[in-house]
């Protein structure tokens, strides 16, 4: 009889530590699955904190024409998922950096840049459209296409190829920024300056000079965002969002507040 009791008490222990086995067990890989899932969570989030592309570009300050050029490209690379941002160099060292991949592209410049520098990639959708002007203080003539300067003494901010090729040949003196070319021609150092209207009615505006910007433009240019070879990928995409922006009247938006 006693033999019958320790068998049924024994047999009793050993479900009883059975069942708290497996419910340990269980408890385990319960706790062990969320913890699996809050590391998932947590990686998830990690990803959609890091997942944005940021591209940085070259870009020179004092030129409206360029501020308005950025934000067009901002949101042209926000609509492809990615953020931009810009760093300011003089005009020919901005060349030379996105040239050199230190920067991913060029805010914007001429057609056929890539023949002088040939890691950069044109995205071929002009970004702005810019009419160049002769600003003068107390001189007057008809302005008729860039011969017409060619009397004067001319003066153009450095780095801007696009007017350095159109006066090649000519009397001129290259300035560091817009400021010192408008305040060369106030003291009468320098004949015609040359700039985008933007720009013109900026640096005036900012310096507070009373000069005359000349009708017609002496040229219209269109001009294009370049992007380093590395950057080749994008091309497409940025050339199909900047057409995208010019129907849905995002293009001209953005320019217009820099007019």
């Amino acid at each position: 009889m006693k033999r019958i009791i320790f068998l049924v008490s024994s047999v009793f222990i050993l479900l009883y530590l059975f069942g708290c086995s497996t419910e340990t067990t269980n408890e385990t890989a319960t706790i062990e699955k969320k913890e699996n899932n809050n590391k998932k969570t947590e990686s998830a989030s990690t990803e959609v904190a890091t997942e944005q592309e940021v591209k940085v570009i070259s870009c020179f300050k004092g030129s409206n024409s360029v501020d308005a050029s950025f934000e067009v490209l901002k949101e042209a690379y926000k609509r492809i998922g990615i953020k931009l941002e810009r760093e300011f160099f003089p005009g020919q060292r901005a060349l030379e950096k996105s040239n050199a991949g230190e920067t991913d592209g060029e805010t914007m410049r001429i057609k056929g840049l890539e023949k002088d520098y040939p890691n950069l990639v044109i995205v071929d959708e002009p970004v702005y459209e810019v009419d160049f002007f002769a600003i003068v203080k107390d001189k007057k003539f008809e302005v008729n296409g860039p011969e017409s300067l060619r009397p004067y003494n001319l003066g153009y901010v450095r780095g801007i190829l696009f007017i350095e090729n159109m006066i090649k040949g000519m009397n001129f003196e290259a300035v560091p920024d817009g400021n010192s070319l408008v305040k060369k021609i106030d003291a009468g150092r320098t004949d015609v300056g040359i700039m985008s209207r933007e720009d013109s009615l900026k640096v005036l505006k900012d310096t507070g000079l009373d000069l005359t910007i000349l009708e017609p433009p002496i040229q219209t240019l269109s001009l294009y965002h370049y992007l380093n070879k590395d950057n080749a990928y994008l091309v497409e995409k940025v050339t199909t969002k900047l057409k995208e922006m010019k129907s849905d009247g995002t293009w001209e938006k953005i320019i217009k507040k820099y007019e």
